[in-house]
């Protein structure tokens, strides 16, 4: 996507991920909340990475349907699901295996924080936050329609301690790889 702002448009992802760090972080929101097991994942689709690559649009303007658990789940996994049980190894790149993002994913009935080891999301808030979020974005109204945003956060000490502030670099990267799988 390309954007005549683009410092607008980062601005906007670290206003939204701020916002919700501050909270995690300040203990608005707290873990050992209840969680729903995801179904597994599909490996094989309907249509090729080709033809999903030549359909793919950005859209702004959803239809009131709400992801089914078989949707997100798909989402969730071809972004962040692990894919190596042995190995931990996840659908996304990472450097070094370190994977330092965190995703959190707000719908209708909630804020959710997704656990790739589980397959499973983890409810922290029963409150629709979409709102909120889109105020946080910048007024992006359209995002109070969308059936799911999803939102990334990352440990980067995970990365930093491996690889210094270097790390911060591949973090960017590693958000960018996260959010084009999720609009296969």
């Amino acid at each position: 996507m390309t954007s005549k702002h683009p410092q607008r448009m980062a601005a906007t992802v670290l206003l939204g991920v701020g916002l919700l760090a501050g909270a995690l972080a300040h203990g608005l929101i707290q873990g050992g909340h209840p969680v729903k097991t995801l179904p597994e994942p599909k490996l094989n689709g309907r249509i090729s990475v080709e033809e999903t690559i030549a359909r793919r649009r950005s859209v702004r303007e959803f239809v009131n349907i709400r992801l089914n658990d078989q949707e997100l789940s798909q989402l969730l996994w071809a972004a962040q699901g692990i894919t190596d049980r042995a190995n931990n190894f996840r659908a996304a790149p990472s450097a070094g295996a370190t994977y330092p993002l965190e995703t959190y994913v707000a719908l209708a009935e909630g804020l959710f924080h997704y656990l790739p080891e589980k397959h499973a999301l983890e409810l922290l808030k029963s409150n629709d936050e979409r709102r909120a979020l889109a105020e946080a974005a910048l007024n992006q109204r359209w995002m109070e329609s969308a059936a799911a945003i999803f939102i990334f956060t990352s440990v980067s000490a995970r990365t930093t301690q491996r690889y210094g502030q270097r790390g911060i670099m591949y973090i960017h990267m590693e958000a960018g790889h996260d959010a084009r799988r999720r609009l296969r």
